[in-house]
């Protein structure tokens, strides 16, 4: 690095009496990263400064008003069936009182039957199967699956 002068007319400094005005200016060599490092630690300085003075000066005690409804975590009941499906009918409204045992939504059973036959056809599948392999293994029928 090398310091050279530099004339007030070069840096366009205000005119100051007694002379002209030298200023000194550190030249940088290539690969040399102070000019990079001082521009980093200016802006860390200002965004610390900064931040600073915002938590020294801002208001954080402030709060938000609003109107609300205090509701009894009893009084609500969330339901819900295990399986799922489409509502056919809702019993009830909402707001009105309900006894045990009550019927208060009924279901569409057509999903809930086509489940129910698809599971019977499988299970007689299985039946089958299982009957065919028993009389494979007693010799009453030969094995299919080499034919």
């Amino acid at each position: 690095m090398t310091i050279e002068p530099v004339t007030r007319s070069e840096a366009a400094a205000p005119a100051v009496s007694g002379g002209p005005l030298r200023l000194w200016r550190a030249s940088q060599g290539p690969g040399d990263p102070r000019g990079e490092l001082m521009v980093g630690a200016l802006a860390l300085l200002i965004f610390f400064l900064g931040f600073g003075g915002w938590a020294a000066f801002a208001r954080l005690d402030a709060a938000v008003h609003a109107q609300g409804v205090i509701v009894v975590a009893g009084q609500r009941q969330v339901v819900q069936h295990r399986d799922g499906g489409v509502v056919r009918e809702i019993a009830v409204v909402e707001g009105s009182e309900v006894i045990t045992g009550q019927v208060l939504v009924e279901l569409s059973g057509g999903e809930i039957v086509a489940r129910e036959r698809s599971a019977f056809a499988q299970l007689a599948a299985l039946e089958a199967h299982k009957a065919r392999l028993l009389a494979e293994r007693v010799g009453l029928v030969e094995d299919l699956d080499d034919a």
